[in-house]
């Protein structure tokens, strides 16, 4: 919720009061690399020379950083396992904030009740990603990545990267969207794909906002959001992280916070 709270590990912590940082990492072949993921990319991203003048310049420098770390990691341990990775960073200063994906994970927004879309899965369904894949050398068999890799980006994964650069056919490269947030914007919703297997982005919205207007907790809605999931035969992990955005402080409308 704030990002000055990494403390001794930035340059001026108090410059990062106004930023957020919230991100989801759905590991695979192991927990390794989602662990990583959990303790470095934040950290990576924070300390980017261009966190302060651009967030998505500093996303994708700080993304290929971290993977390459990461990478380095996990061939010292012979560790196959990966990561997909999705982070959504609030800038208090300008109302906005920038959505980061690699992988499958998704982010939707609630505008007004509608459901928009911020990230796209990185599948070998999408004609863009399988061209992506082919065209970087790598192979596309029975629509997985190798005939393994259910995504087409994701950190880690050593055993199908020959680099850890943009140009790989698998790559932590992410896709960014940056947003200005408006008084019709409700929350945000990041969450794996377990949810997505079962659900679509405006299901998964309807059923969050009726949470929140029974309840009026964040918590009890991500909790009912996962029940329902499963309750539809989700049979992969189910996380979702739920920001809710244009809330009152102490009498005082807040954006993004």
């Amino acid at each position: 919720m704030d990002l000055s709270d990494l403390g001794d590990s930035l340059e001026r912590p108090y410059l990062y009061q106004k930023f957020a940082y919230f991100g989801i990492y759905d590991g695979h072949s192991g927990g390794s690399c989602s662990k990583l993921l959990q303790h470095k990319l934040h950290a990576k991203f924070s300390q980017n020379p261009n966190f302060f003048s651009d967030q998505q310049k500093a996303a994708v420098e700080s993304c290929l950083a971290t993977d390459e770390e990461v990478c380095t990691e996990l061939r010292e341990k012979d560790d196959d396992s990966g990561s997909t990775a999705l982070f959504l960073v609030i800038d208090g200063r300008s109302k906005r904030f920038t959505v980061s994906n690699v992988g499958d994970s998704r982010c939707v927004l609630s505008r007004a009740g509608t459901a928009i879309e911020l990230s796209k899965d990185h599948r070998v369904s999408r004609k863009d990603e399988r061209e992506r894949v082919e065209n970087s050398g790598g192979i596309v068999k029975k629509e997985r990545l190798n005939g393994v890799l259910a995504v087409t980006r994701s950190f880690g994964d050593v055993a199908h990267k020959t680099s850890n650069g943009a140009d790989s056919a698998l790559t932590a490269f992410p896709e960014l969207r940056t947003e200005v947030i408006t008084e019709r914007d409700e929350l945000a919703l990041l969450a794996t794909d377990g949810l997505w297997d079962v659900m679509d982005s405006q299901n998964a919205i309807n059923v969050v906002r009726k949470s929140l207007n029974k309840h009026h907790k964040v918590k009890d809605a991500a909790r009912e959001l996962v029940k329902e999931a499963i309750k539809l035969g989700s049979v992969d992990n189910v996380s979702v992280v739920i920001v809710v955005f244009n809330q009152k402080v102490d009498g005082e409308e807040s954006k993004g916070r």
